[in-house]
């Protein structure tokens, strides 16, 4: 994995080489030359994904790189947590401070999660 420091001087040439050296064609071509094997599960499913792995190790990839059948947290009061996240988009609406209203919305909305539990 790579990452970026939050005090990074040129966040824009940092995002641009991690979105190059994690891109399919790039992770595809380490991959298939057996070094930096890759978490895209694109390239385990091709031959040269798979080409200089043993199949045990091929067979463990794909599988620790599926995700979870969901993209958002579980939530009960699925109401009350769109209202919540709905008040950023409101404020963008009727032009205010979107930068607070996120802010306090991931406060409210992290409180209703931990209640949840």
């Amino acid at each position: 994995g790579l990452s970026m420091a939050a005090g990074a001087k040129n966040k824009d040439a940092a995002w641009e080489f991690i979105k190059w050296a994690t891109s399919k064609d790039i992770t595809t071509k380490t991959q298939s030359q057996g070094a930096v094997p890759g978490a895209r599960q694109s390239v385990w499913n091709t031959p040269e994904g798979k080409a200089k792995f043993p199949p045990d190790w091929v067979s463990a990839m794909q599988a620790s790189t599926k995700g979870k059948s969901y993209d958002r947290p579980l939530v009960i009061n699925v109401g009350k947590a769109r209202d919540i996240i709905g008040t950023v988009i409101t404020t963008a609406i009727e032009g205010g401070d979107v930068d607070a209203a996120a802010h306090q919305a991931n406060k409210d909305l992290q409180a209703l999660l931990d209640s949840e539990k």
